[in-house]
């Protein structure tokens, strides 16, 4: 058993755990935010024993969320059931020769960090255009729909790094429409989704 998490055996596990449940939160679903250190990526040890560091008994989680666990126990209950499916699933788990050409050391972590950044970048920009604008150019639009702007971000992605998903850019937005954000989701009497400018 690994009992220490450092740098280097997390490069190697990242990819472990990215590829079982993506490069979300696991408690709320959301994406990561490295320049807010509460919504940035840490590991969380399902049975909290942390020096049982097998991928098995790891999961990626906000600062926030790993520290919140403590005292939801509905996500204590989830953190158990999850353990076990995961270790049913690393039954099957890659040998070190693909994790390692997987993990191209921290090329591919880094390449995670800059997409998500740009994603959340562009996803700002847009919003603050369409919904805040300037002295100069006031917005154009009071909401904005939700799905036709993660198409836009996804493809404004693609065209700077060859690759963008709605899915991702989805999260994006809805990390900048959290409580805390300047925006905020909501759903029109049709039943699609918008977002508009929160009012302060």
């Amino acid at each position: 058993m690994v009992k220490r998490l450092n740098p280097k055996y997390k490069r190697k596990v990242f990819p472990i755990i990215e590829k079982r449940d993506g490069d979300i939160c696991f408690f709320c679903v959301m994406m990561f935010v490295p320049q807010v250190a509460k919504w940035n990526r840490t590991y969380h040890h399902l049975n909290k024993n942390t020096e049982d560091n097998r991928p098995e008994n790891l999961v990626f989680a906000h600062e926030e969320c790993n520290r919140l666990c403590e005292d939801k126990s509905d996500w204590q209950i989830r953190s158990t059931k999850k353990l076990l499916e995961n270790e049913k699933y690393h039954q099957y788990v890659e040998s070190d020769e693909e994790i390692k050409a997987h993990n191209d050391e921290d090329k591919d972590t880094n390449v995670e960090i800059d997409t998500n950044e740009l994603y959340l970048k562009l996803s700002l920009n847009e919003l603050n255009e369409r919904l805040v604008g300037t002295v100069e150019k006031p917005p154009a639009h009071e909401s904005i729909n939700f799905k036709n702007l993660c198409m836009d971000i996804s493809y404004l992605v693609n065209e700077e790094v060859a690759h963008g998903s709605p899915i991702t850019a989805s999260r994006a937005i809805e990390t900048l429409c959290s409580s805390k954000g300047d925006f905020e989701k909501f759903k029109e009497k049709g039943g699609k989704w918008r977002i508009k400018k929160r009012k302060k």
